[in-house]
């Protein structure tokens, strides 16, 4: 009998029932349990505060105490009052309890984690690592409180000897001043007792109900169960055949005998579940399919993306989609300038393709026009030969297909070439899915080509810039923008004596050259990374001892940003040791034309001497009057001081040293240089001056200004030598123009400015650009070397100045020095020559004389007894020194020198094994170096240049006996 289901539903309304009472009894249940919850979770609330406020004022009440006896610390007060008051505190402290019971305890720590007071377990100890049962560590807790002003901390305390485990609220205070924290702590299970009594009531309540609620329920279940019972035997009985229907449904095609079933819906049921089965049994061979295909297109993907040769992973690639697919042939062709070209074919038992030339070159009219359009708009073509017209007609049969898939391959918007799946043995259809799945692997496949090719250009072009870059012979740095190594060519890793990039990536620049421009007192890396600008400039490796010309670009982002730094480095060491030698050479060069006025300035020295000694014998003869004959002497001196400057000026001027700077004024210097000028300059050649006052310093070489301002002079006479003139040298103190302190870096506040004018024909303007280029000169052959303008202005710029040309051609030219001016002087000062004998006396009572001229032993032991002290004098070193093995009351040694036996560095050397305190004083016809290595070792005590006079020696012995009051 064929009964509706829908009877047998209100039968069910019982049961409907049944279950909404029960669920209005749980609902009650959970109001009930609810509402306890939320009562409880009030009280817990109320219980924490009431338990905060008692807290606080525990430790509110131990700061105040605190504070009271801080207040008793004097404000003076030693350190260890105020230890004092600390430990009363702590003891205190230590011993106060509150409470009912007087259990609760206050307890005081460090912020390094000490406990000072509290449990006696604790006291004296580092707590820091001490955790609760939930990982917690309490003390740094309480540290990190004190330190955000103090507060509240929840933790379970861990089981110490004594102490329960269980929850505890804790409120912590700090003591500024001392790095202490006070805080006070105290169980809170105490309101457990109360939550209990509140859930046993609750407890009952729910016993209570829940019996009643049970009765009704084993009612209405019994009812329910026979209802329930009756209509689950017949809906049994319709539903077995569905449950084996789904068993066996899951893995083979069965179906549900829809007539046997009692139920209208079950029958329904059945027919549905029967088409269900039908169907999908039709979806899984297509999946089954597709998958197929996928697993293929990915095996062809690894096979794509892993090779190292492109041609050959592209070849398994098209490999693995053909025996997917099942097709005879796949290829890929590429489209360029409206042909087509077969690149990669993979074939399977038919003939291939890619030796026939008729396929490297194919035009795109083969195609039909619907074809091609249909390609040319990324919409895939499946063909048969009857598509095609003419010779790809004739193409098709002769390679023997039968259906074709074409497949357009569209590459950054435009037709970039199609992959073709032919098949040979029987035609085949392609669904839309298989379709789209090789349409993206078409895409996926040119893109790999494309990417392969650009790694290839990228390659290449990678190595060709390394090459390049390797192969330059300028040291070159790539830097960051903090002046920091990132790339460097050989050449820099060569200069910086290192093998691989590794070694100096990541360095800091200045660090692997050390480097120190004759412009910039900074890096120039660094002032570029300042400034945003390029520099250039020369720069001497102290680490290296080489030179460099540097030049250093700033390296700017897209959008702007500055990001790093070029630095370029040339070798010019070999250069600038030929620039100081040729230097050298434009001294000598400038010597010799000084000679002849030199020797006219000496002859007249000469002349005077002798003539005034020849007076002065004569005088002697006729025992003329003291007056006259003391005049006649005092010319003679006069002469022979003028004489000892005329050499002094030769020596430095012919001197090949570093520089070596002091503070100076220039006046002198230049006056100096007018004085040798005048020596050599034809007479038709009139030299002025206009010299202001100098109210400030200069730190610099003397020498090498004498070099300057002789190289300008010359040349300026040069200029004029055949028509004349006037050379005009003028000096003055000027601040710069606000143009000129642009174009160099950190300008002073005072320059001294120095011109030099002449008034002869000027200087070409087009060679105005090499003037100061080493070896570029205007002069003939023999005249000149093309070093003095190159050798003034690097002396220039190597004290921080430059120069300025005012050229008037036709005129003359004006050549302008702006050197920095400073207010410093030097510490040292020469000392006056004063009248002192009878101190040197005392000093130095009897002085050793060693010279191996006997006219120059017998004038300095006349000169020294003048000055009231006792000489012994010998001609040998070597009897120099048994005479001080003899004599060990000799105070002071006068030595030559230049001696035959030895010299006077090698004489100082012994005796200093003998007397290592014994001063000596070095006479030397040669300017010496005092920061010589010789005279360091030896500690020579003062060096006197000679020709010597008795005011030489009376400063000399002055200063060695430490009374000169100019210091």
């Amino acid at each position: 009998m064929h009964t509706n289901i829908s009877r047998y539903f209100l039968r069910l309304l019982i049961i409907t029932v049944l279950v909404s009472v029960t669920l209005t009894g749980a609902l009650w249940f959970w109001d009930t349990y609810t509402n306890y919850r939320r009562e409880i979770k009030q009280m817990r609330a109320e219980y924490m505060q009431q338990q905060k406020r008692v807290l606080q004022q525990q430790v509110n009440y131990a700061l105040q105490y605190i504070s009271f006896m801080k207040n008793k610390i004097p404000p003076n007060a030693c350190r260890k009052t105020e230890q004092q008051v600390k430990s009363e505190i702590l003891d205190w402290l230590q011993q106060y309890r509150w409470g009912k019971e007087k259990k609760n305890y206050l307890f005081i720590g460090q912020w390094d984690g000490h406990i000072l007071a509290g449990p006696h377990d604790a006291v004296g100890k580092n707590w820091l690592s001490v955790t609760d049962a939930h990982g917690l560590q309490i003390v740094r807790e309480f540290i990190r409180l004190a330190q955000n002003n103090g507060g509240f901390l929840t933790y379970v305390m861990p089981k110490f000897k004594g102490i329960r485990p269980s929850q505890k609220l804790s409120y912590i205070a700090p003591v500024y001043p001392w790095h202490w924290f006070v805080g006070t702590g105290r169980y809170v299970d105490d309101i457990e007792s109360t939550i209990s009594v509140r859930k046993q009531q609750l407890q009952k309540d729910f016993g209570r109900h829940l019996l009643e609620i049970g009765l009704l329920l084993g009612i209405l279940s019994l009812a329910s169960m026979t209802l329930l019972f009756i209509f689950s035997k017949r809906l049994k009985n319709n539903l077995a055949p569905f449950v084996d229907f789904f068993h066996q449904a899951a893995t083979r095609l069965v179906q549900i005998k829809a007539e046997n079933l009692d139920f209208d819906e079950f029958r329904l049921l059945a027919q549905d579940a029967n088409s269900m089965v039908r169907e999908r049994d039709k979806i899984q061979g297509i999946l089954r399919r597709r998958e197929q295909l996928l697993n293929g297109l990915t095996k062809a993907g690894r096979r794509l993306l892993s090779g190292t040769d492109p041609d050959h992973a592209i070849t398994e690639a098209l490999a693995v989609v053909g025996e997917t697919c099942k097709v005879d042939r796949t290829y890929l062709f590429e489209v360029a300038d409206s042909n087509i070209k077969l690149c990669y074919e993979w074939t399977s038992g038919v003939r291939s393709r890619m030796k026939d030339h008729r396929f490297q070159h194919i035009s795109g009219k083969l195609l039909k026009s619907s074809v091609a359009e249909q390609l040319s708009k990324g919409l895939a073509v499946q063909a048969n030969p009857a598509d095609f017209t003419g010779e790809a007609a004739e193409l098709s049969r002769e390679y023997g297909v039968q259906s074709v898939l074409m497949l357009p391959i569209l590459y950054r918007g435009r037709f970039w070439g199609m992959l073709g799946l032919d098949s040979c043995t029987k035609p085949m259809h392609w669904n839309t899915n298989s379709i789209r799945s090789l349409q993206n692997f078409a895409s996926t496949l040119c893109a790999a080509v494309m990417q392969r090719r650009s790694e290839q250009e990228a390659t290449r072009i990678r190595d060709q810039w390394v090459t390049t870059f390797n192969s330059i012979r300028d040291s070159i740095f790539l830097l960051d923008t903090k002046n920091r190594v990132v790339n460097a060519n050989a050449e820099a890793l060569r200069i910086a004596g290192v093998e691989t990039l590794a070694a100096v990536q990541g360095h800091n620049l200045p660090k692997i050259l050390h480097g120190k421009g004759t412009r910039f007192k900074a890096c120039l890396a660094e002032l570029t990374l300042q400034q945003g600008i390029p520099l250039s400039g020369e720069v001497h490796s102290t680490t290296l001892n080489k030179y460099f010309f540097s030049s250093s670009f700033p390296v700017y982002h897209r959008e702007g940003k500055l990001t790093g730094v070029i630095y370029i480095a040339r070798d010019v060491t070999k250069e600038k040791n030929m620039e100081r030698q040729l230097v050298q050479a434009r001294k000598m060069e400038a010597l010799g034309t000084l000679a002849g006025g030199i020797a006219h300035d000496f002859n007249n020295i000469l002349a005077a001497i002798m003539g005034f000694c020849e007076l002065a014998l004569i005088k002697l003869q006729h025992n003329t009057d003291r007056q006259s004959l003391e005049d006649d002497l005092g010319q003679i001196l006069r002469a022979g001081i003028r004489a000892k400057d005329l050499v002094a000026q030769l020596l430095t001027f012919s001197r090949s040293r570093e520089s070596r700077k002091i503070f100076l004024k220039v006046t002198p210097i230049i006056e100096e240089t007018i004085h040798m000028l005048k020596a050599f300059v034809p007479a038709n050649i009139q030299v002025t001056t206009q010299l202001k006052p100098e109210t400030r310093n200069l730190f610099a070489d003397p020498t090498a200004l004498h070099q300057v301002f002789m190289n300008l002079g010359s040349n300026a006479a040069q200029a004029m030598k055949n028509k004349g003139g006037l050379l005009v040298i003028k000096l003055e103190e000027i601040r710069l123009s606000r143009e000129q302190r642009q174009r160099i870096s950190n300008p002073a506040d005072s320059y001294l400015h120095v011109s030099f004018s002449d008034q002869g024909g000027g200087i070409d303007p087009g060679i105005v650009d090499k003037i100061y280029d080493p070896f570029f000169t205007t002069k003939e052959v023999g005249e000149g070397t093309g070093m003095g303008l190159a050798a003034v202005h690097g002396i220039v710029e190597d004290h921080d100045g430059f120069m300025e040309l005012e050229n008037k051609p036709g005129t003359g030219a004006v050549f302008h020095i702006y050197l920095p001016q400073t207010s410093k002087t030097d510490t040292q000062q020469i000392p006056s020559a004063v009248n002192r004998q009878n101190t040197a006396a005392r000093t130095f009572k009897k002085i050793l004389i060693v010279d191996d001229e006997a006219m120059l032993l017998a004038m300095y032991k006349d000169m020294f007894s003048l000055l009231g002290c006792d000489t012994l004098t010998t001609a040998h070193p070597k009897d120099a020194l048994r005479l001080l093995r003899d004599n060990p009351d000799i105070d002071l040694l006068c030595t030559d020198y230049d001696m035959p036996e030895m010299n006077g560095f090698e004489l100082a050397r012994q005796i200093r094994r003998i007397r290592p305190n014994l001063p000596i004083l070095l006479n030397s016809g040669l300017t010496v170096n005092l920061d010589g290595d010789s005279i360091q070792k030896t500690h020579i005590s003062k060096i006197l240049t000679k020709p010597i006079t008795l005011q030489d020696l009376q400063k000399a012995l002055l200063q060695l006996a430490g009374t000169d009051t100019s210091r």
